[in-house]
């Protein structure tokens, strides 16, 4: 009996996930709608003054990435195109070469946020907050716009404009004012909410408490698991979000944090470093405590100009042919760790909970509670990996997707309890036990399995028969998929050799060509836009638009740019004009293309009546290169 969906997917999370939208091109005119996230054009700078408190409770390395002078700027276009590879049934993104997934060992390697401690979950809140909050800071607070009803939370921009500058003489209760406005900031970077530029009133508590206490010997709140539960909740929330709004959806997630880890793991939209801060030292000591997520927040970033930068159509298409070895499975190896710190030991608050990286305990925020799944992406961990993976663990639906609608001042604190006491008691105890390093001997019997066991490409299936059928035809489509590729590449590769000039030569390619799309087209390319063309690779030329390559070296070793050479595009697309047609398409020649080089050192003399003749012939193939383009690919 055949199964309508991967074995990997539930049609409760598939049904009305925003993939669809790229899956059924025909059903839908346009792609999936690009999110807005969270700007605020004036930041909020830590003061020094603040930093004995926000040390004690783990929240200094975070502040330094998100309050510092450098303006760090969010793509969200590629945190859209990882949305559409979220499934909420594993709180993976299931790419064409595996499962991948933020985890606590990158919220520690990233961010240093503490994870052991009491969960965020704080008792309900008062109901007449807005009068404490404005109480306690002696501000008013503007107006909501809501006719007349509570706000929804504490405005970010009200805290920057009344509190950012600290009197030079100011006294205990000042400051006291002011580390309050800043703890509420910072948790609205954080935890940013779908409504608006806002800090979520149940965080109110949390930093009274800070504010009214003195310094604990160690950090007292898990911010860490806090923040990552968040992130997977947006996530899930996001794959819903299928409609255009005339505003946007906001992707309700740590968009900094999640945009730190892409780039650590993955090419798309990643920028290339300039004037690299690492390794670090002396010279550093500004942005310390260091991470590392410090060396992309503070240096100096450029984007090559081989593909559009904050272009989404362009990023879905990176993500359509990712390769293996382009991912960075594990970014914080020895060897990694070396490059960014040198000789210089990465600071304890990074390491300060690795035992708990592994645990099976839920992650909660609030109201929400969220499965972590380590077991399943344990190559980001540098250990085995079970094939298949042990079932991720589920929720039922009312726990998972329960919310705060209609339930303002709630008390979570007892509702969530039981999650709450299992944290505290056994997050550190129950976790996942593997010494085994990570073998690749085991890519192939992953890959099978991983293949049959989801959808690997948001490609269209063909119109008269289902996506998957059993394990083998999952498989064979996938695989068929890349052997095209490959034949596409290998033209590609055959048509830079200058001495071609053979007929033999030229027909071979040209049935090469014609061999991969009319595959290409059986596999699911419906559309006349489903093969696009790639213009010839291009010199490195300075530009401010994103690379594919992954650099990051010591200064003291020179920058080698490697250009890459099957994943390079002069496509321009602008995201405001997402129409599924050829227009979405056009490219820009820069130069002389591939064709144009290979004809030209082919077609010495014109004159002769064999060269008329072959030029004639020649058109026909170079007809067929500039509509097909060099390189073939699925959209």
């Amino acid at each position: 009996m055949m199964s309508d969906l991967p074995d990997l997917l539930r049609r409760s999370c598939d049904a009305g996930h925003r993939c669809h939208l790229w899956l059924n091109p025909n059903a839908h005119s346009n792609p999936p709608p690009v999110f807005r996230v969270r700007t605020i054009k004036n930041r909020f700078l830590v003061n020094n003054v603040y930093e004995e408190h926000l040390r004690a409770h783990g929240l200094l390395p975070f502040s330094k990435l998100t309050s510092s002078k450098e303006k760090f700027t969010l793509d969200p276009s590629l945190l859209s195109a990882l949305v559409d590879r979220w499934r909420p049934e594993t709180h993976t993104f299931h790419l064409s070469c595996g499962e991948l997934t933020p985890t606590l060992k990158d919220v520690s390697m990233i961010t240093a946020l503490p994870i052991k401690g009491t969960p965020l979950v704080p008792a309900a809140y008062s109901s007449i907050w807005p009068t404490e909050v404005q109480d306690r800071l002696g501000v008013a607070m503007p107006a909501t716009s809501r006719g007349g009803s509570r706000p929804r939370g504490v405005p970010l921009s009200w805290l920057v404009n009344n509190f950012q500058e600290l009197p030079a003489e100011a006294d205990a209760a000042i400051m006291s004012r002011h580390l309050f406005a800043y703890l509420l900031y910072l948790f609205g970077i954080m935890f940013p909410s779908s409504h608006g530029d806002i800090v979520l009133p149940g965080l109110i508590k949390i930093a009274e408490n800070i504010v009214d206490s003195p310094p604990p010997p160690s950090p007292i709140y898990s911010f860490g698991s806090a923040m990552l539960a968040y992130t997977y909740r947006g996530l899930c929330d996001a794959t819903k979000k299928t409609r255009a709004s005339s505003k946007g959806h906001i992707l309700a997630v740590s968009a900094e944090f999640l945009q730190l880890w892409s780039w650590e793991y993955l090419p798309v939209g990643r920028p290339r470093i300039l004037n690299p801060i690492h390794p670090y030292g002396d010279k550093t000591e500004q942005y310390a405590p260091l991470t590392f997520g410090s060396r992309w927040v503070h240096a100096k970033k450029r984007w090559s100009n081989n593909v559009a930068h904050g272009c989404y159509p362009e990023y879905h298409q990176q993500f359509e042919e990712l390769q293996e070895t382009m991912v960075k499975w594990d970014p914080y190896t020895e060897h990694d760790v070396y490059i960014v710190w040198g000789l210089v030991k990465p600071p304890p608050d990074m390491l300060r909970d690795i035992r708990l990286w592994f645990t099976r305990c839920n992650l909660l925020f609030i109201w929400m509670v969220e499965p972590y799944n380590p077991e399943r992406v344990m190559r980001q961990f540098g250990k085995h990996q079970n094939i298949p993976p042990p079932s991720p663990r589920r929720l039922v639906a009312d726990v998972h997707t329960q919310d705060n609608k209609g339930l303002s001042c709630f008390d979570w604190s007892q509702r969530n309890q039981t999650w709450i006491t299992k944290w505290i008691d056994e997050a550190e105890s129950d976790g996942v036990r593997e010494n085994r390093r990570y073998n690749g001997e085991i890519l192939p019997t992953y890959n099978e399995w991983y293949r049959a066991s989801t959808r690997t490409l948001l490609t269209g299936p063909p119109p008269s028969s289902p996506t998957h059928l059993t394990w083998a035809s999952a498989y064979h489509r996938d695989t068929s998929i890349d052997e095209f590729r490959q034949i596409a590449q290998d033209a590609q590769d055959t048509l830079n050799l200058r001495n071609m000039d053979s007929t033999e030569g030229k027909s071979m390619v040209k049935r090469i060509f014609n061999t991969a799309i009319k595959g290409l087209r059986r596999l699911g390319c419906s559309r006349n836009d489903d093969v696009v063309s790639r213009a010839f690779d291009m010199p490195e030329a300075p530009s401010n638009r994103p690379s594919m390559v992954r650099v990051s070296q010591p200064s003291a070793t020179p920058t080698v740019l490697v250009p890459s050479t099957s994943h390079t595009s002069n496509t321009r697309c602008d995201s405001s004009l997402l129409e599924r047609s050829q227009s979405a398409h056009i490219s820009q020649r820069h130069g002389a293309t591939q064709e144009d080089v290979i004809f030209r050192h082919i077609h010495l003399d014109n004159d002769s009546p064999t060269q008329k003749a072959n030029t004639r012939k020649d058109s026909t193939l170079r007809n067929l290169l500039t509509l097909r383009g060099p390189t073939l690919e699925l959209v």
